[in-house]
């Protein structure tokens, strides 16, 4: 059968009032930003990496790029050289990774498609997506 069942799996929470986030191409991970960091953790290792150039987000195994391309906002999330985007169009973002497409609206992020994009998937957690989400509108004044 084609249909598709969706699950609520959890809640993000953020519950450290300040969040930080890393911009990569400042940073040479010495470690200093614990020392002054509001929020707990180590920055350089544990919070979102931001880069602000194609070059420096093209060099790098891990981290984040907000782009704008033809008038549409793209957040470009990097794990292991695999590159996953969520982006606003219109009234829904959009997220696209290698396994799967889905459609998600505007107000409160709630799935409203998927298209599995692997035949051999049949099943996603969309925890990063989510993350995306956040992060999308935290890092929206970056350039």
């Amino acid at each position: 059968s084609d249909k598709i069942n969706i699950e609520k799996t959890g809640v993000l929470n953020l519950t450290q009032k300040t969040q930080i986030l890393n911009i990569g191409d400042f940073c040479n991970e010495c470690g200093n930003c614990t020392t002054f960091c509001p929020t707990n953790g180590k920055p350089f290792k544990d919070k979102p990496k931001f880069y602000l150039t194609e070059k420096s987000f093209n060099e790098v195994e891990n981290g984040f790029m907000l782009n704008n391309l033809q008038n549409n906002t793209v957040l470009l999330h990097k794990t292991n050289y695999t590159i996953s985007s969520l982006s606003l169009k219109e009234n829904n973002f959009i997220y696209e990774s290698k396994n799967v497409k889905a459609t998600f609206s505007k107000e409160n992020f709630d799935l409203k498609k998927v298209e599995f994009l692997n035949e051999n998937i049949n099943e996603f957690e969309f925890t990063k997506a989510a993350k995306m989400f956040v992060l999308f509108y935290a890092a929206g004044n970056l350039y």
